[in-house]
Formats: C-alpha cells, structure tokens, sequence
C-alpha cells in the first residue's frame, strides 16, 4: 500500500477525537434524591402526626377524668375488723378527690367525704404511704358484724360517681 492510498484513506474518515465512555442508564441520583426527600418530607410529616395524636389525648374538655380503683377481696384482720387494700388505681390522684361509703345489708352505714386518715370504726382508713393521694397499698378497716352483707363503694366526688367497690358476706 502506497502513502497515497493512506492518506486518501485518513482525508475520507475523519478523525474521531478523544475516546468518552458511553453514558451510563443509572439511575441512582435519582434514587438518591427520592430517598432524602422521603427522609426530609414524609418521616417528619409522620413524626408531626403521631406526635398530634399523643398530644391530643392530654388535651381534655377541662374536666376531671374518672380513675378507676380496684379493690382487693376483703379479708378478716381481727376479731370482728375486715380489711379491703386498694389494689391498683388508675391514675394517681388526692384523697380529697374521693370518698367512701359503707353499706350494711344494702343499708347506708358509714361514709367518709373527703377521704382521710383517723376517722373512727366502722369505716376507717389509712393512707399507707402517706402521700395524701389514693395508691396501692392504702387500705380500708371495717368493724362487721357476722352474718351480714357489706358494700364499700369509692366515690369520685367531682362527678359524683362510683368508680370503685367491693362486696362480701361476714361469717
């Protein structure tokens, strides 16, 4: 092969420059900014929703909620004295929220509003930790008389409404 014959053949093709790689269909920019837009947007839009939800459970009409209290099964103590514990309260709240009224054969016998310390038989009750609120472990002394029907009922004085009680037989 002649020089004439190559350098007709380098005058018909042209040179073709540097040598670039082929661009690529990746599409992980695109994944990247999808992901930090998700993180940026939509995990704070969750946070602000359950956050909401928590809050709003706080807010109230502005009344008092009703606690439940349960009371343990009565037990005799000595001679002719019962003794009924709290056993678990709903929410932590004064004595002076609450009272106790003692029924005998579904007849009123006792009642001590507001709840206290020191009142005398046949309904009394002792303020266990000493924190002045009604907890577990508080409990209530009863002066019973054998054969008879007893009802202890914890009222909510802001409603005026039951929200504990227990009943039992004396032998």
């Amino acid at each position: 092969m002649s020089i004439r014959t190559i350098l007709c053949a380098l005058q018909t093709y042209p040179y073709p420059g540097p040598w670039v790689p082929p661009k690529r269909d990746d599409k992980t920019a695109l994944t990247i900014i999808v992901v930090v837009v998700a993180i940026l947007i939509i995990v704070p839009v969750i946070l602000s929703a359950v956050l909401y939800f928590i809050v709003s459970g706080l807010i109230g009409d502005g009344q008092p909620h009703e606690p439940v209290v349960i009371l343990d099964v009565p037990e005799p103590s000595a001679g002719n004295q019962w003794s009924v514990a709290v056993a678990g309260v709903s929410s932590l709240e004064l004595l002076y929220d609450f009272e106790a009224i003692l029924l005998e054969n579904g007849t009123w016998l006792d009642r001590i509003a507001p709840l206290e310390e020191g009142t005398p038989p046949p309904l009394s009750f002792t303020d266990l930790d000493g924190g002045y609120s009604l907890s577990v472990g508080d409990f209530f002394t009863i002066t019973c008389k054998p054969g008879s029907s007893y009802d202890l009922i914890i009222i909510w004085r802001a409603s005026n409404s039951e929200v504990g009680a227990e009943h039992w037989y004396t032998y």
